[in-house]
């Protein structure tokens, strides 16, 4: 597997995401960060966290992956782009067929586990998602890497009825639940999860008694269900489904009633993240059973507010949100020396302003963190704009220089480091637009008279050939500062409009900092 050039490149994308934790808040912007860059999958994931299943979680008119992190948790952001980086692999091959087929199952029984774990009052249900999704993790790599010996081992099932693992350690050398559970190890999952994935044993299970044993039996239950359905195709669900509550009822406590709200959930839930991943689940055996099921069970009672999300909802649903609220786009701020660019409107970048100002406004008026709701905005001027870097700097009164603290980029650590100057330096270019309080975009920063004003580290370490400078003045003084650069000279062009939208962001950020946050 090693040899096949793109798995080393999704075990450091997978290993580089587990690494980050919720405690960390570096953590938190490599985490926005590292989305951000990926426009698909920022889109994606801005999609699923507008969806009918995390509405009711709390999301919902979410328009930056910072805030979606804010209100859905670190956790849960980071198991979607998981799901969405495993799935952007299945597109596109050779035997595309048969891993949608592979990840459909994964996804079904995911969602089911998640939404059991809700029922069970526990706080885990991301984990328990993880682990039901990851729990045929060794049968995708192989269907996904070793094709032909994926093959081999259906042929050995037919012709020597051995069990999957049997066949599979005949072929492989190691069962697939083996080959799942270390490549789980080396992307870096904690080892809950990685026990999560070892299979049960035949008959009644015990009493769960650790969390751990929870997270197995919920991952269990979900996966069997998924077969049964797709074995008696839904035909006989429900006789399979006593069967299964027999095995797993002294360890899963859920009635009836729960456990069909469960499964009608989960369908739908499966079907708009079909939807969002650009999966067509029509071209899948197990989506067209998936997609009968919900027409069938659409009239049945669901836990959500919303009404059930058929596969037509899903589709609908997998647009980004456009903003519901007109921005202010006065300011007093005035615009001197190099004053910003004008250009026509790009409805796209003004609808990214509009609604990040929205998020904003409603985060102003919560407890919110003032980083948390500062990198919220920067976020919103990244991926509106385009710019290469946007930057936050605040203001040291114990050196009197602008030092950057965080920002959105390639090699932004980097960045960060090389990123400050003296306020007392009136030659700098940076210092005279805090000066003034001006907002500046400056155009060619190869021109003769910008030039000798700007300082060598900003040329060495970012080279950057136009960039735009944002104070932020409070009482006269200024406090803090946003930068926005491009590569190239002319790259930054900005409308009316939108210039509008982005000093209204800055001012939004003046108010953050006077309120404080927490």
């Amino acid at each position: 597997m090693q040899h096949k050039g793109d798995f080393p490149a999704l075990s450091e994308s997978i290993r580089a995401i587990n690494r980050l934790t919720s405690s960390d808040r570096d953590s938190i912007n490599t985490l926005s960060n590292s989305i951000v860059k990926d426009f698909a999958l920022t889109n994606r994931i801005l999609r699923l966290v507008n969806s009918a299943y995390y509405r009711q979680a709390g999301g919902g008119s979410i328009s930056t992956v910072s805030r979606a992190i804010v209100v859905l948790g670190f956790n849960t952001i980071r198991d979607i782009a998981i799901s969405l980086i495993l799935v952007e692999h299945v597109q596109n091959q050779t035997n595309a067929a048969l891993l949608k087929e592979e990840f459909l199952r994964a996804s079904f029984s995911g969602a089911m586990a998640r939404e059991i774990a809700g029922r069970l009052a526990l706080r885990e249900t991301e984990e328990a998602y993880i682990c039901s999704m990851m729990r045929n993790l060794g049968r995708f790599l192989a269907q996904y890497y070793l094709a032909e010996e994926a093959d081999e081992v259906r042929r050995v099932i037919s012709s020597a009825r051995l069990s999957e693992e049997s066949a599979s350690i005949r072929v492989l050398g190691m069962s697939y639940q083996e080959l799942g559970i270390g490549v789980a190890r080396v992307w870096g999952f904690p080892e809950t999860i990685v026990n999560g994935l070892r299979h049960l044993g035949e008959g009644p299970l015990r009493p769960a008694k650790t969390r751990e044993e929870v997270l197995r039996a919920i991952a269990g239950f979900s996966n069997e269900a998924c077969a049964a359905l797709e074995a008696g195709e839904g035909h006989d669900f429900e006789q399979q489904i006593q069967r299964l509550r027999k095995r797993y009822g002294a360890a899963i406590r859920v009635t009836d009633t729960q456990f069909r709200s469960a499964v009608q959930c989960a369908l739908n839930e499966t079907a708009e993240f079909c939807a969002i991943a650009r999966l067509n689940v029509m071209q899948s055996q197990f989506g067209k059973l998936l997609q009968r099921e919900i027409a069938s069970g659409e009239s049945a009672t669901s836990t959500s507010n919303e009404p059930p999300a058929g596969i037509g909802t899903a589709l609908a649903a997998a647009t980004l949100l456009e903003p519901t609220m007109a921005a202010n786009t006065e300011t007093d701020v005035t615009a001197s020396d190099a004053s910003i660019a004008t250009a026509a409107a790009e409805p796209r970048a003004e609808s990214v302003l509009a609604a990040g100002i929205q998020d904003i406004s409603a985060s102003l008026v919560e407890d919110f963190s003032l980083n948390d709701l500062l990198r919220m905005i920067l976020e919103t001027m990244y991926r509106a704009m385009g710019f290469d870097h946007v930057l936050f700097c605040i203001r040291d009164a114990r050196t009197k220089s602008m030092t950057a603290r965080f920002g959105f980029g390639p090699r932004i650590e980097q960045t960060i480091k090389c990123f400050r100057f003296d306020l007392g330096d009136t030659g700098n270019i940076f210092s005279v637009s805090l000066a003034r309080g001006a907002d500046m975009l400056i155009s060619d920063a190869n021109d003769p008279k910008i030039a000798e004003r700007l300082p060598r580290w900003h040329r060495d370490a970012l080279g950057a050939r136009t960039f735009a400078v944002f104070p932020l003045v409070l009482r006269g003084q200024p406090v803090a500062m946003i930068y926005a650069d491009a590569p190239n000279a002319g790259d930054i062009v900005i409308s009316d409009k939108e210039l509008g939208l982005l000093r209204t962001l800055r001012n939004q950020a003046v108010l953050a900092i006077k309120q404080g946050g927490k």
